[in-house]
């Protein structure tokens, strides 16, 4: 309270510096006011309109008045405007987190999401995490990512006639590190609240006059789409509901080729150079007063010269119509990958023929609830569920490693560095968006001689969370040897 108290009182003598003569005065007034605490949310900008407002007001008060009776006066005028001003104060500095450009954390209790505890198997021992344990960990045969294709006997072999295969086994080639916290915050999505009780004279002209909208119990909008006219006009989604906004071409309204042409392959020199395509996305954002606060630099993905890099016969790899670029999110300075290893965030498209962007998404409030949950400390078992390729496992049963029907591709993997999960969980029919803290074990050395799309392999340091993905299905990874 004493903070707001002396915010307003700035405020005030900022309208009129004589003011500070009646300072005792004035704070009983404002104390008097700010325990009354109206509900009321006042952003930045709507303080400084008020604030103007009641500078401009106070500048046209050039009446003499008796320094005596100067605060009885202005009394009326002076209330209200520290109403006003304890208003906006109290709903600047003392509003829930919620400001939509910024990560947003609420504190809960211990384990508190259901989603994990409910289906958390209660047997599974941490020390026995990944292959083989704890003590053989690091030196067990480790999992590998297979072709499919054939069968496998009961015996592990796989029938002479059947065509050799590509299989990729992840080894740990990093330095020693530690898990040091017993418990770390796990964050959960708040979903946006419903904004019907704001808009419910909205909701009942929607009828169109067929029917009415104010007989249904509660209706409420989860989404709304817009469409913007003119060349190169898009559509835009907004899903009130998941907090989230997407932008799309509107290709009704993006100009076409004056006269027919016929289609002719890319080539790589046709995209737009890294640094255009971070200029354009970055143009876009600031011109849609688009706030990155919680994200790190653009970053160019061009995951397609990869194969373009390692096929002899240039013309048979499809080169795409546009560039992407990532501005990736980062909560408490580290950054939320996917289960690929990808950097995730606000992503955006520039097409190579407009260089302008043709789509944009991975806009989203970020309002999370946290909640403690035991870490795994044990190296050996997270080095062990990294060998087997994450919280996904590669599919690995009944492989005889030794086969001739099998070609082993070594993938290095690097000493790991802290970051961020992000998973969805569903649940009552939905899912439901849980921020993990993991380890981040990078690629070393990408095989050179294939398509290989992993960046690097996400292990989460929660055990609930371990737990909830063991019990999905594996990954199979389809890579047949020509």
């Amino acid at each position: 309270m004493k903070e707001n108290i002396e915010t307003i009182l700035k405020e005030l003598f900022a309208i009129d510096p004589t003011l500070k003569a009646h300072e005792e005065k004035l704070r009983v007034i404002i104390q008097d006011i700010i325990k009354a605490r109206p509900h009321v949310v006042f952003d930045e900008s709507f303080k400084q309109e008020l604030k103007q407002h009641l500078l401009a007001h106070a500048a046209t008060m050039q009446k003499p008045i008796r320094q005596k009776n100067r605060l009885l006066t202005l009394a009326p005028v002076l209330l209200g405007a520290i109403a006003i001003i304890a208003l906006v104060a109290i709903g600047v500095f003392n509003q829930p987190k919620t400001n939509p450009w910024n990560v947003d954390i609420i504190p809960t209790q211990e384990r508190a999401f259901n989603i994990l505890s409910q289906t958390s198997p209660a047997s599974t021992d941490i020390n026995t995490l990944g292959m083989g344990g704890t003590e053989s960990a690091p030196n067990a045969p480790t999992p590998l990512g297979v072709g499919a294709g054939g069968g496998i006997t009961k015996s592990g072999t796989r029938p002479s006639d059947i065509p050799a295969v590509d299989v990729f086994k992840y080894v740990y080639k990093g330095d020693d590190f530690s898990v040091d916290q017993s418990s770390l915050a796990v964050l959960k999505k708040v979903r946006s609240p419903n904004i019907d009780t704001q808009i419910k004279t909205i909701i009942q002209s929607l009828g169109l006059g067929l029917v009415d909208l104010k007989t249904f119990s509660n209706p409420t909008i989860e989404s709304v789409s817009l469409t913007e006219s003119g060349n190169f006009g898009y559509s835009i989604n907004i899903d009130l509901n998941g907090g989230s906004i997407a932008f799309y071409q509107n290709w009704q309204q993006a100009p076409g080729p004056t006269t027919p042409s016929t289609y002719t392959p890319r080539t790589p020199d046709s995209l737009p150079s890294n640094q255009d395509v971070a200029r354009i996305a970055q143009d876009f954002i600031s011109q849609h007063n688009i706030k990155t606060n919680a994200y790190g630099d653009p970053e160019i993905i061009n995951d397609w010269r990869q194969i373009y890099a390692q096929t002899e016969n240039k013309s048979q790899v499809y080169i795409p119509d546009g560039v992407e670029v990532v501005f990736p999110l980062k909560i408490n300075d580290q950054y939320v990958y996917d289960e690929s290893g990808n950097k995730t965030g606000i992503s955006a498209t520039i097409n190579a023929d407009s260089h302008r962007v043709s789509s944009l998404w991975g806009l989203a409030t970020q309002t999370y609830q946290s909640s403690l949950y035991s870490t795994i400390q044990d190296t050996n078992a997270i080095i062990a569920l990294a060998q087997e390729g994450g919280i996904r496992k590669l599919y690995s049963e009944g492989l005889d490693y030794e086969s001739p029907n099998t070609n082993i591709i070594e993938v290095p993997l690097g000493t790991p560095q802290r970051g961020y999960l992000k998973a969805w969980i569903p649940t009552d029919n939905v899912s439901e968006e849980l921020i993990v803290p993991s380890l981040i074990f990078p690629i070393l050395q990408a095989p050179s001689n294939q398509p290989f799309y992993q960046k690097a392999i996400v292990v989460p340091l929660i055990k609930d969370v371990i737990d909830r993905f063991q019990n999905q299905p594996p990954v199979i990874t389809p890579m047949m040897k020509e």
